[in-house]
């Protein structure tokens, strides 16, 4: 399963982003049998973009073939092509090490 977390920092000790498009970075997730794989770190190549950002992300994200992403908030426009694309979003906050124990055990709340 592959996973994409929008970032203040480069690592798993990081807080989620305030805003999805607009993070600095975006840490990528495998999770294989409810445990972590691989991380990797992207930063965010778009976050200077003027306008159409979060589509712009939900696409690439798209392309990347994410099977889900935790996000602690989402434009419409985003959220729209995110689920476009049949790929789920969860609300999370905090440190991202500890929503992802939460996302494996299944105690995260679906956006629909």
């Amino acid at each position: 399963m592959k996973i994409v977390i929008p970032s203040k920092g480069k690592n798993l000790e990081a807080e989620i982003s305030e805003i999805f498009a607009r993070a600095p970075f975006f840490l990528f997730v495998e999770i294989e049998e409810n445990k972590i794989k691989k991380v990797e770190e992207w930063e965010n190549q778009f976050l200077n973009q003027l306008s159409g950002v979060g589509m712009v992300v939900g696409q690439f994200l798209g392309e990347k073939k994410i099977d889900n992403v935790i996000v602690k908030n989402i434009g419409p426009r985003a959220s729209e092509v995110l689920k476009g694309l049949g790929i789920k979003i969860f609300r999370g906050e905090g440190k991202i090490k500890d929503i992802l124990e939460k996302f494996i055990e299944g105690k995260l709340k679906e956006i629909e």
